[in-house]
């Protein structure tokens, strides 16, 4: 952070970008962290690879706020398809949504860049395991290609 300014220097790649923009757009937006990796104070999930629990550390926590409810945080995290660990954070959050009271969280969604399948523009593809559906699809998948093909599935992502 520059003291004389006040203005942090935070930087992100183009889909973290992406994400903090149409996020920003939102009526309800109130403002964003950018959620530290290994920070005493940062959020760290749980997930299990290869046997192994391992921190996970979503990127971005927003906070919304919602006319019913008030402030929430929604925990997002953009990654690439392409990364080994997508299955088990798919999980984390599942478990992570199953165990927290929904008036204080809002949405916790694993984010890919992808292609809106009736325009084909460029579009952020969102599974928002705060819905149920897609927590009982996740539950039943094992493999990556199965976490894939969920986000292809126009039924299930946002």
């Amino acid at each position: 952070m520059n003291e004389d300014t006040g203005y942090a220097t935070i930087k992100l790649d183009s889909w973290e970008k992406a994400v903090i923009e149409e996020e920003s757009r939102r009526d309800d937006f109130v403002c964003w962290l950018r959620n530290p990796p290994r920070e005493k104070w940062a959020l760290c999930l749980q997930r299990s690879e290869n046997d192994t629990i391992k921190g996970f550390y979503p990127d971005f926590l927003i906070v919304r706020d919602v006319p019913e409810t008030g402030y929430v945080i929604d925990i997002l995290e953009p990654h690439r398809g392409d990364l080994t660990d997508n299955l088990s954070k798919a999980k984390a959050f599942m478990r992570y949504m199953e165990r927290q009271p929904s008036a204080q969280i809002g949405r916790i969604q694993l984010i890919r860049a992808g292609k809106d399948s009736l325009t084909g523009h460029k579009k952020m593809k969102r599974l928002d395991f705060s819905r149920s559906y897609v927590r009982d699809e996740v539950k039943k998948i094992f493999s990556t290609t199965e976490l894939d093909n969920l986000f292809l599935n126009d039924n299930l992502i946002i």
